[in-house]
C-alpha cells in the first residue's frame, strides 16, 4: 500500500552508524566522491533513462525474455530477484507479475526514473546504489539478472563476482554466452 512507503527519510546503518536519505523514496546508498569515471557512466546513464523514461510493454516484454532465455515466466513465479543496473525500471515491470518480490538498484539517478515506473506495484523496491557495494545481505536472492549493465562497469569480474554473492547458494547461475548452468 502506497500509504505506507517512507517518501523522505533516513536510514542509520546499526554497525557503522552512518546516514543514508531516503530521497523520493528511493534509498540512496551511493556518495557523492565516487570514481570520476563511475559517476561519468552514472551520469550518462541516468540522463538517457531520464530523457527517454516511458515503457513500451508489448515491445518489452519479448525482448526481455529473449535476453534472459532460458529462464521463462514459470521459472520466476515466487522468486525473489535482483535487477543490477534497473536503469528505468522496464525489466522490472516485466517480472513483477510473476516474481514474489523484485529489488531494482541502479547508481545513477535512473533509479527515481524506475521508482516512479513501478512504484504502483508492492512488490517493486529501487534503491540507488553501486553493484560493487550493495547494502543488501549476502545469499539473498532466488535469481540475479543484469541486463546491459555489467561490461559498463569499471570492473566487470568484480561486478559479477559481488552480484554472485547475493545469489543464494542454490541460486542458478547461466552462462549467456554458452547457455550451459554453472
Amino acid at each position: 500500500d502506497l500509504k505506507d512507503e517512507i517518501i523522505d527519510s533516513e536510514l542509520i546503518c546499526t554497525n557503522c552508524k552512518k546516514v543514508f536519505k531516503i530521497v523520493s523514496g528511493v534509498p540512496v546508498f551511493t556518495e557523492d566522491n565516487i570514481e570520476s569515471k563511475v559517476k561519468l557512466t552514472a551520469q550518462n546513464f541516468g540522463y538517457s533513462w531520464k530523457k527517454f523514461s516511458s515503457t513500451n510493454k508489448a515491445f518489452y516484454k519479448k525482448q526481455f525474455f529473449d535476453w534472459i532465455s532460458p529462464i521463462d515466466e514459470k521459472f520466476l513465479e515466487g522468486k525473489f530477484v535482483l535487477d543490477g543496473g534497473c536503469g528505468k525500471g522496464h525489466h522490472l515491470l516485466m517480472v513483477s507479475p510473476f516474481v514474489k518480490e523484485a529489488i531494482g538498484v541502479d547508481i545513477s539517478d535512473a533509479a527515481f526514473v524506475a521508482n516512479e515506473n513501478t512504484k504502483h506495484l508492492n512488490n517493486v523496491h529501487i534503491i540507488k546504489a553501486d553493484l560493487n557495494n550493495l547494502p543488501l545481505k549476502n545469499e539473498l536472492f532466488d535469481y540475479i539478472y543484469s541486463v546491459g549493465v555489467i561490461h559498463h562497469t569499471e570492473n566487470p569480474s568484480q561486478t559479477t563476482r559481488s552480484l554472485f554473492s547475493k545469489l543464494k547458494k542454490e541460486g542458478i547461475k547461466i552462462s549467456k554466452e554458452n547457455n550451459s548452468n554453472h
